[in-house]
């Protein structure tokens, strides 16, 4: 999962004032799962979205997640689930090892 992602600037609802070879740089996280995140941590704005990339990233990688979900990894069946975090610490945990 790429953290930035490129998209053409008519694909766009807003205005553009600059382009990279024809392309606009933005968020692959969009502000509704940002929103999501932030409501059921109860943090507000202190949620990144880099901190959820990070998020993402380190629980992926957790051993027990890892188990829970092998066969649709490893069969590539559906894409893979993130739980929505049960506490704060548990997350902000994760987010330090992703």
């Amino acid at each position: 999962m790429p953290r930035r992602i490129r998209k053409r600037p008519d694909c766009l609802r807003v205005a553009v004032s600059e382009t990279h070879n024809g392309y606009v740089r933005g968020s692959a996280i969009s502000e509704a799962a940002l929103a999501s995140f932030r409501e059921t941590l109860g943090v507000g704005s202190g949620l990144t979205a880099d901190d959820l990339f990070h998020f993402v990233y380190g629980e992926l990688h957790v051993p027990a997640y890892r188990r829970k979900y092998a066969a649709n990894l490893q069969m590539q069946k559906e894409l893979p689930r993130i739980p929505n975090p049960t506490n704060s610490e548990g997350f902000w945990t994760i987010v330090r090892f992703g």
